[in-house]
């Protein structure tokens, strides 16, 4: 141990040039990037994350096949807020919109199987409601994958993606009343129930809420 004019010794010495590394935007990079794959078990850039048992990959326009399976599906849009399914238009400006939201520097993934990426199963992302400045999580999972766990994993990976890039703000989830098995995927995420807010047009729906 060598001890300098002022009694710093070199470990505290080494500790001050840390903090300093720390300070800059590198040292802040590699921290969020450890912590990312260390501890939250997120790994891939922004573009794609991998879990477990998924990739999530940055949505494009060549995605509109996923979309129209879950988007015209009257089992499954009867839970969203438009409440019933969606004209072939209307899915390709939805598509379109979600590839542009992510100029805002997060958006939505399509989920894909790890072991076949090539299969498409459904979508997650966080994205800012229209008209608004509130972020709510969304996901749909394709009927036959539905009851495997998918919807919560996805959903946990996105949203620690997005809390450890640094962009995390609060994050709202939303669910028609009925749809018990997206309340129960939101209480699994650790979001708490929010009694005063209304974000959609529907009545029937609850909010839950992270940050």
């Amino acid at each position: 141990m060598i001890i300098g004019k002022w009694g710093i010794t070199n470990n505290i010495i080494k500790k001050i040039f840390l903090v300093i590394f720390l300070c800059t935007s590198q040292g802040v990079a590699s921290i969020i990037k450890r912590i990312k794959i260390e501890y939250l078990g997120v790994q891939g850039s922004s573009n794609m994350i991998y879990t477990d048992r998924l990739v999530l990959k940055k949505v494009t326009l060549d995605d509109i096949d996923i979309f129209t399976e879950i988007l015209s599906d009257p089992d499954l849009t009867r839970y969203l807020p438009k409440g019933e399914s969606y004209t072939q238009e209307e899915i390709k400006n939805y598509v379109q919109q979600r590839c542009e939201h992510w100029q805002k520097g997060f958006g939505t993934y399509v989920v894909t199987a790890k072991q076949n990426p090539s299969e498409k199963i459904g979508y997650v992302g966080i994205e800012t409601i229209a008209t608004t400045h509130f972020r709510d999580i969304r996901y749909s999972i394709a009927t036959p994958f539905a009851g495997q766990g998918i919807a919560f994993e996805a959903a946990k990976n996105c949203l620690d993606n997005y809390f450890a890039d640094g962009i995390g703000e609060k994050v709202f989830g939303a669910a028609v009343s009925q749809n018990k098995a997206s309340i129960r995927v939101m209480e699994k995420l650790g979001m708490q129930q929010e009694g005063n807010i209304k974000l959609y047009e529907r009545d029937d729906m609850v909010y839950f809420s992270i940050k």
